[in-house]
């Protein structure tokens, strides 16, 4: 092995730059909900189990936020995801988390004794570049192909 010659200088550098992710965000223009579902044969969300010439199940517009409540009603937990986009993660079960974070993918909580788990969410569709149709589902993939999946458009 060769040795390190010198010294390596790791004074402190600068603060990282101001970014959309590091202010608060706005408040949410509206509310949705998402319900995760199945039984024998499919999975669903808001009662659909997808399918690919489906319409959108939701119009987003760009700039705004949007605070969206995950609501699973089986006894599994799933994973939801949204392509294109970021949410905070707000609240698991009611619960308001002290330190939300940014993700794409997060565990929902299955239901216990009859009650079902949540997840609050703000999803950010400020990126004015991210526009069109695209997916969010459920990202076991199982459970994506027997139909926890659903289509957004942004416009």
């Amino acid at each position: 092995t060769a040795a390190v010659r010198g010294s390596l200088d790791l004074g402190t550098g600068e603060p990282l730059p101001q970014t959309a992710y590091s202010r608060p965000l706005p408040p949410p223009v509206l509310s949705r909900q998402v319900v995760l579902n199945e039984d024998d044969k499919r999975m669903y969300i808001n009662g659909k189990s997808f399918k690919p010439k489906d319409a959108p199940m939701f119009v987003a517009h760009v700039g705004t936020i949007e605070k969206w409540e995950i609501v699973n009603v089986t006894g599994e937990v799933h994973d939801f995801h949204i392509h294109q986009i970021h949410f905070a993660v707000k609240a698991i079960d009611g619960v308001k988390l002290a330190h939300p974070y940014w993700a794409d993918s997060v565990v929902v909580p299955h239901e216990k004794h009859g009650v079902p788990g949540t997840l609050t969410l703000l999803m950010d569709f400020r990126d004015p570049i991210i526009r069109g149709t695209f997916m969010f589902h459920c990202h076991i993939l199982d459970h994506e192909d027997a139909g926890m999946m659903a289509k957004i458009q942004v416009i």
